[in-house]
């Protein structure tokens, strides 16, 4: 059956990467479309499995949020490209199942795609941090998926989809990183950085470490920002 396939699937992506940093999650099929009951059972059937091999890893699946039935699917509250309204507004009332609060964390599996002139309300989605609930999100992508390449002039150049007669192709969507290929820093990177990173002019700044695993030692102890020196308050 789909659900013995799918489950097969899910079992072998997960032993293959489930001791690769990243993997903190187990990702049920990534912009794949939940379409009908019997698609929800697969998903139902995948998530169960998931945790029967690792019950301590939560499961992501993004889906869910188009058939509210099948919200048990996943353990995070998770979407593609929602405004920050919306999200603002799950975090208030939670979902259209259960509208008495959020009942899990959210995480916007994509809330920026870095193609172009991009990146520029940055701040809506970094002021929701105030809700305890909300865990942030992912940039899509970190760096541009291109290949430097020779040209027969002798010259090389960064090339990427459809540059290689490729058809089909994602053409400029293949070039959407705050990096280019070749791992420079482009403008809306650095206005990332101004969003995460603050302006400290006046020599007074606050540096907050969430991290849920290691202590902030490592990051406080004699740090210098900017040639200033600051103490630690652990």
């Amino acid at each position: 059956t789909a659900a013995m396939i799918r489950e097969g699937a899910a079992s072998g992506l997960l032993r293959a990467c489930k001791y690769y940093p990243p993997h903190g999650t187990t990702n049920s099929e990534h912009g794949m479309p939940m379409d009908d009951l019997i698609g929800g059972e697969v998903f139902r059937a995948m998530y169960r499995h998931a945790h029967t091999i690792d019950p301590n890893r939560p499961v992501h699946y993004e889906g869910s949020v188009h058939m509210r039935e099948f919200e048990d699917v996943t353990d995070i509250e998770s979407r593609m490209y929602a405004h920050a309204d919306e999200i603002e507004r799950y975090l208030n009332d939670g979902s259209p199942a259960h509208t008495d609060g959020p009942k899990k964390p959210y995480i916007s599996c994509e809330y920026m795609h870095a193609m172009g002139n991009s990146c520029g309300n940055m701040d809506e989605y970094t002021a929701l941090e105030r809700y305890p609930m909300y865990q942030g999100g992912f940039i899509w992508d970190f760096i541009d998926q291109a290949i430097e390449t020779k040209l027969p002039d002798g010259t090389t150049r960064m090339c990427y989809g459809g540059d290689f007669g490729d058809r089909p192709s994602d053409y400029e969507f293949s070039g959407d990183g705050l990096l280019t290929g070749d791992q420079v820093l482009q403008s809306k990177a650095l206005g990332f950085g101004d969003v995460f990173f603050g302006d400290f002019s006046d020599g007074l700044f606050k540096l907050v470490f969430q991290h849920l695993i290691v202590s902030g030692n490592h990051v406080f102890k004699d740090a210098i920002v900017g040639g200033i020196g600051f103490e630690q308050a652990l």
